[in-house]
């Protein structure tokens, strides 16, 4: 016997699934969606979605959220040297900061690069186990840490 083409299947299965019956819903689920919704509706403003805020609100949190950012955005200006931008300095002073970053990368890529033969193949095999095992024990450790604080409630 011929295996059926998809072609042929396919109208075959479709009249299938339009032949089984509409399955029901349970009886108390329009209890439980209602339910849902007169708790949401319920829940003081602050616990809501932001546009569920009142406008004043938003605003006063819009223009305190903006003058926050500006003083981060000033403080970092006086404190980090060579961070603060005035209106005469050319780019290269003003990200004079990415240079050296630059630089560092690139002395530490050179280092590595002479290093790294010298290695042997099973201390980077051993460096790679001890991450791996690393990132399982962190995953594990959270995932208990998700069963024990939230899962419970």
């Amino acid at each position: 016997m011929d295996q059926p083409t998809p072609e042929e299947i396919e109208p075959r299965l479709h009249q299938a699934l339009r032949g089984l019956p509409a399955r029901r819903a349970p009886s108390s689920l329009e209890q439980r969606v209602l339910a849902a919704i007169a708790e949401r509706q319920a829940r003081p403003w602050w616990r809501q979605s932001y546009t569920c805020w009142p406008t004043p609100v938003r605003v006063a949190f819009f223009v305190f959220s903006a003058a926050l950012a500006a003083v981060v955005a000033g403080t970092a200006a006086t404190i980090l040297p060579g961070f603060g931008v005035t209106a005469g300095q050319p780019v290269e002073a003003t990200l004079g900061w990415f240079a050296q970053v630059r630089a560092t990368g690139a002395t530490l890529v050179d280092v590595g690069g002479r290093l790294l033969p010298r290695v042997s193949l099973s201390w980077i095999y051993l460096g790679l186990a001890v991450v791996a095992a690393l990132y399982a024990a962190l995953f594990g450790l959270g995932a208990a840490a998700y069963r024990i604080l939230w899962q419970s409630r």
